[in-house]
């Protein structure tokens, strides 16, 4: 029997661990990565391919015919590398251009999350520098400022006075070092708990939870330095509960996927719920694409390891919005795989507004 073909498209951590778990599936598919890098080599065929070359990757698709696509990189969703695939019937992992808004406009999902009436951070939105400092006037600190677009996991400042929050609005709005990235500003206020990530595999309609997650995105011991794209990630973590994560998804997962169905713009692949566990035990959720975790962003490595390896994906359940569940269990021992960083104690995790 002919072995499955899977391309995936990448060459980063995440990819690499997506390709790790694919090639210990027991379907055994014949994998290929576009462009991959020398650490894939063992498991899987390097393609000559950008991540970004749409032409060229619909070319290869067209002539090979894979099973599955599966898209890392954010640039490529958001240039509708999905899109075009589903053009030529290849089934893809990773959602369409409109979908993946989610992740690359921080204010369409801050928006959604309020039409929608999800719990999320206050915030206000600037278009100009002048706008934005004209917003910070009389501002209580530390206070967040988010690029609205991609920007490899460094678009978030927690500014700490208002001369950090000026110097930022200044680099990004004003000098442009984001690039068109940084043209509108998302004010955030500041969030003070215990943060934590789910990851969440849909079809658009149906879904099924992976293992809460924590990443560690400031450098330096104690969290000291500026942000990064990931500095560590540890699965399962210690917070949430796998009860409280499942009331968490369904929560918001529900109302989300049938917001963007009604939206026209159904989302197929992993959603991204970063949560804030908050003194008060309240929580906010930003809903972002994660199979496409960014390049520098470790919890793929963890979240997917963690998955493979035991009882996860809790409660080992497709759910439907109806309630109803298909079976749909996992193979093997339940065990942790830590990637750094996991020395960090629970007391010390750092706050989800320093994310991007």
């Amino acid at each position: 029997m002919t072995p499955p073909k899977v391309l995936v498209v990448g060459g980063g951590g995440r990819e690499h661990a997506l390709v790790c778990a694919l090639h210990d599936s027991p379907e055994h598919p014949a994998i290929f990565a576009a462009p991959g890098n020398p650490g894939m080599e063992p498991e899987a065929t390097l393609l000559r391919l950008r991540a970004t070359d749409v032409p060229g990757l619909v070319v290869w698709a067209e002539r090979e015919k894979p099973d599955l696509v599966v898209i890392g990189p954010d640039a490529a969703v958001a240039i509708g590398l999905a899109d075009a695939l589903a053009k030529i019937s290849i089934p893809v992992l990773g959602p369409v251009k409109a979908a993946g808004r989610l992740e690359s406009s921080k204010s369409y999902t801050k928006q959604i999350l309020e039409e929608l009436g999800l719990p999320t951070a206050p915030y206000r939105l600037a278009h100009s520098a002048g706008e934005a400092k004209r917003i910070l006037a009389g501002a209580r600190y530390p206070i967040v400022l988010k690029a609205d677009g991609l920007a490899a996991g460094k678009g978030v400042v927690v500014a700490e006075r208002e001369s950090e929050a000026f110097e930022t609005i200044g680099a990004w709005m004003e000098r442009g070092e984001l690039g068109e990235s940084g043209k509108i500003l998302v004010i955030e206020d500041f969030l003070q708990g215990e943060e934590a990530s789910l990851l969440v595999l849909t079809d658009g309609e149906r879904w099924m939870l992976f293992p809460p997650a924590r990443d560690h995105k400031r450098a330096y011991e104690g969290d000291q330095g500026p942000n990064t794209g990931g500095m560590g990630a540890n699965a399962p973590a210690g917070a949430p509960t796998s009860d409280e994560a499942l009331a968490i998804a369904r929560r918001v997962v529900d109302p989300l996927l049938r917001a963007l169905r009604e939206r026209g713009t159904p989302y197929r692949g992993i959603l991204y719920l970063g949560l804030m566990l908050t003194g008060e035990a309240r929580w906010c959720s930003r809903s972002t694409r994660a199979s496409e975790i960014r390049k520098r962003r470790p919890f793929c490595r963890s979240s997917t390891r963690t998955s493979i390896r035991s009882s996860w994906p809790r409660p080992g359940a497709l759910f439907r919005p109806s309630g109803t569940a298909r079976s749909c269990a996992m193979p093997g021992r339940r065990s942790a795989w830590f990637w750094r960083r996991t020395d960090i104690p629970r007391s010390r995790a750092p706050a989800r507004s320093s994310r991007d």
